[in-house]
């Protein structure tokens, strides 16, 4: 009985160490062919298009100088056509927020509307004609974003407020009336002068390289001038673009 055990056992080991090399070439199959399919995976990745991902923000705005020539319009005067030119510079303090200034100076026609009244009634509208504009500011950037365009190309842009005053120079024109001996007719009055700018609006950016981006910016300015003698607020929306540089 203990001699039939003890063949048993041996013939057990024997089983055992006769399979063993197997099992080792086995898993070392099974490794060659995982090791082969993600070597394939790999490769399919490398042959197809290139993939662009969001990456890290471009560059930091502060702390450094941004100085931006601009130009835009008035598009809120029924009567009158405004170009506007000239620049702006801020300091950023942080990411978040900036103080600087702006100056614009403008040319100015009359639109088709106010033509019919002069051309056939001999009159003029009550009228403020901005002659340039100067604002201290302060912009406060809340939002910064990237996008993927046409996922080929990630853009990187902000949106901004900001907020404001200033001096603005204006001609105030009118059509009045005079009586004389020879009977009533109308007269065009102008009278040039200054006041202070209230400002607040908005904008975004988008950077086109790490020193240069894109400026769209819609503002509001409220104001006081003097027509027929008496101050009238007045309110104008200009919108103006450019382009922003960061120094150094």
């Amino acid at each position: 009985m203990k001699k039939q055990m003890y063949l048993f056992k041996i013939t057990f080991i024997l089983i055992i160490v006769s399979f063993f090399p197997l099992y080792l070439f086995a898993e070392e199959s099974s490794n060659d062919e995982a090791t082969k399919k993600d070597s394939l995976l790999l490769l399919d990745l490398l042959n197809r298009k290139r993939m662009y991902v969001v990456q890290e923000k471009l560059f930091r705005k502060s702390p450094k100088l941004e100085i931006a020539p601009l130009v835009g319009g008035f598009f809120n005067d029924p009567f009158w056509d405004t170009l506007t030119y000239g620049g702006e510079a801020f300091f950023h303090f942080s990411e978040f927020f900036a103080i600087g200034g702006s100056y614009r100076y403008a040319k100015t026609w009359q639109s088709n509307n106010a033509k019919p009244l002069e051309e056939v009634f001999d009159i003029r509208a009550d009228s403020s004609i901005l002659n340039y504009l100067v604002l201290g500011n302060i912009i406060i950037t809340p939002i910064y974003a990237k996008a993927s365009l046409f996922a080929r190309k990630v853009v990187h842009f902000d949106f901004y407020f900001t907020l404001g005053a200033g001096l603005i120079n204006t001609t105030a024109e009118w059509s009045e009336e005079v009586s004389d001996a020879t009977g009533t007719r109308v007269v065009q009055q102008s009278q040039d002068g200054s006041s202070l700018a209230y400002n607040f609006g908005v904008g975004a950016r988008v950077f086109l390289t790490k020193r240069i981006s894109f400026k769209v910016e819609l503002s509001n300015v409220l104001y006081q001038d003097f027509v027929r003698d008496h101050e009238t607020w007045f309110w104008r929306l200009p919108v103006n673009v450019g382009f922003g540089i960061f120094l150094p």
